[in-house]
């Protein structure tokens, strides 16, 4: 009978140790926390790109002197050099880096194939000498941008009173591409049926800038996209066509007779695209850890 104040002695000393125990401090450290990555702008991609382009206003100028046996004549002109409504689109590749919450550094490169084209009809009077008969000068401009494309810095900002995902950018750089120009004149003597033609093609590469601006943005429905409207400004410079002359016939122009056209060709214009992007985060911040 005296096991059973022992057993019941063990028991409540078991009962006070867990009790003991349980009021302890719990020792076990935090889970530690990681936040979510914050979004940046820091990112490589590549994309493709639609729009419009359109004539800057411009005009070209020319000149012409005509030498025959009984004097010299002259004439100068000013065309519109204006292109027509046309589309353009191709793609680009790029890399963001972004600086700060605000600022975003990064450089661009595209390519576009268009359809810009412009095309002129004109007449001006030819002045003569006293002894040379009149002429009327008839002449026909076209000017065609086959492709062009850009290098150039973009600087962004991502204003604060907005979400971090929209960025205001401006942009400039270097830009290149395929311009073609045909220009043709008719010299007619007015009395008679004598005339003097000339005609010129030329198609290479031009070298010029531009500069533009536009806004992009991230949905966060689409996770490593961006779209994109921009504006820019292209500039390929002046070419100077050097037009000789080919008398066809009527002995009104005499002999020796010297023909030559200079005609001053610039090609600018203006573009408005819309792009999507496909972003590779290469070089962005990796998660935030934080314990506590």
């Amino acid at each position: 009978m005296k096991l059973v104040p022992a057993a019941a002695a063990i028991a409540l000393a078991f009962s006070a140790t867990s009790a003991l125990a349980a009021d302890l401090p719990n020792r076990k450290g935090p889970p530690i926390y990681v936040a979510p990555v914050a979004f940046s702008w820091t990112s490589c991609y590549a994309g493709i790109n639609v729009g419009v382009g359109f004539g800057n206003d411009d005009r070209e100028t020319g000149s012409q002197l005509l030498v025959v046996a009984a004097g010299s004549g002259s004439a100068a002109w000013s065309l519109p050099n204006n292109f027509d409504v046309g589309i353009v689109g191709g793609g680009q590749l790029g890399c963001n880096y972004q600086f700060s919450p605000w600022l975003v550094v990064g450089v661009e490169a595209d390519m576009q194939g268009t359809n810009l084209d412009t095309s002129a009809v004109g007449a001006a009077g030819l002045a003569t000498t006293p002894g040379v008969a009149p002429f009327a000068t008839n002449f026909n401009s076209n000017n065609f941008v086959d492709w062009f494309g850009t290098d150039r810095v973009r600087i962004g900002i991502v204003p604060p009173m907005f979400d971090s995902r929209l960025m205001l950018y401006g942009t400039g750089g270097f830009a290149y591409g395929r311009v073609t120009s045909r220009f043709s004149k008719v010299d007619f003597n007015v009395p008679t049926t004598g005339s003097v033609f000339g005609n010129t093609v030329i198609s290479d590469v031009e070298l010029g800038w531009a500069a533009g601006g536009g806004v992009e943005w991230a949905p966060a429905m689409l996770p490593n996209v961006s779209v994109n409207l921009d504006y820019l400004f292209v500039d390929l410079g002046s070419r100077t066509f050097v037009v000789p002359g080919v008398i066809q016939t009527g002995a009104a122009f005499g002999t020796p007779s010297v023909f030559t056209a200079f005609d001053n060709v610039p090609t600018r214009f203006h573009t408005v695209r819309a792009t999507v992007n496909y972003h590779v985060n290469l070089f962005g911040p990796g998660p935030i850890a934080a314990s506590f």
